[in-house]
């Protein structure tokens, strides 16, 4: 299964018809915010940032029209509100597949809300170092695209067998999302042409940059690594690990520990009591 997943990216991503899900609702009320007499577009840029499938919709857009940029704010701007209403107003009639099985379904929104936790640890932990904090936020949003679109191709994988008994272990199949995650990053990365700070951020795990030290992708490694400790990353991992991996953070970033304990403190909680 994690071959079909990697050939499906491959020749959807290639071929620029893969159909990606996006969150209905966030379409839906961008589309209600562009409809009032004077938009206000800082809401349009609130909504998206909800949802990193719907980013990713847009970064394909702008890839067509060989835009550049380096956050969402930049992204919604060159586009304009002329090119990019259309696909709102498809994505917010397209539904995502659903899984017969409740532990897979709560596992694929997991994932989804996954890439929103580590958007805004970034978002952050970037303002609390110093950073230019839209630019991080968009790396951090799209790092972990690969798992959602890897879960959504699980998705449509189940609906061809049209049986109402469960396919596959929870455990198992969060397994093949994970390890899918990287090369399907890395094949959107190239095929799109993603930002050079983003595709950065979606290579395979490695150590801190410790010569570009407020580098995004220092920052978006030690939010996964606090998410991972605060319980909120759906898949496997060493808490161990995670906390060497965040102590090591606070050095490359040279950051006042206790300021990161806080955010990720703040983070923590919001999503937990969510």
């Amino acid at each position: 299964m994690f071959n079909t997943v990697l050939i499906e990216a491959e020749e959807g991503l290639a071929s620029d018809k893969m159909e990606l899900p996006a969150m209905r609702k966030v379409a839906q009320r961008c589309l209600e915010v562009l409809r009032t007499t004077d938009p206000d577009l800082d809401m349009v840029r609130a909504e998206v940032e909800k949802d990193p499938l719907l980013a990713a919709h847009l970064v394909r857009l702008g890839t067509r029209y060989a835009l550049q940029f380096e956050n969402i704010p930049e992204m919604l701007e060159k586009l304009g509100q002329e090119r990019y209403r259309p696909l709102l107003v498809q994505l917010s009639a397209r539904e995502i597949p659903r899984s017969m099985d409740r532990g897979l379904e709560d596992v694929f929104k997991a994932v989804c809300r996954y890439n929103q936790i580590i958007a805004i640890l970034s978002r952050d932990l970037a303002i609390a170092a110093g950073m230019p904090s839209e630019e991080v936020y968009m790396c951090g949003l799209m790092q972990n695209v690969g798992m959602v679109i890897s879960a959504h191709i699980l998705l449509k994988e189940e609906k061809k067998l049209n049986s109402r008994k469960p396919w596959m272990e929870a455990a198992n199949w969060i397994t093949i999302v994970e390890e899918a995650n990287l090369d399907v990053g890395q094949i959107m990365a190239t095929k799109w042409r993603l930002s050079d700070s983003v595709a950065n951020c979606m290579k395979s795990r490695r150590d801190y940059d410790m010569v570009n030290r407020l580098s995004p992708w220092n920052v978006v490694r030690l939010a996964n690594a606090i998410a991972q400790i605060g319980g909120l990353y759906p898949g496997h991992y060493d808490v161990d690990e995670a906390e060497m991996v965040v102590l090591m953070g606070r050095t490359a970033l040279d950051t006042d520990p206790s300021i990161i304990e806080r955010v990720g403190r703040t983070v923590t909680q919001q999503f937990t009591a969510a």
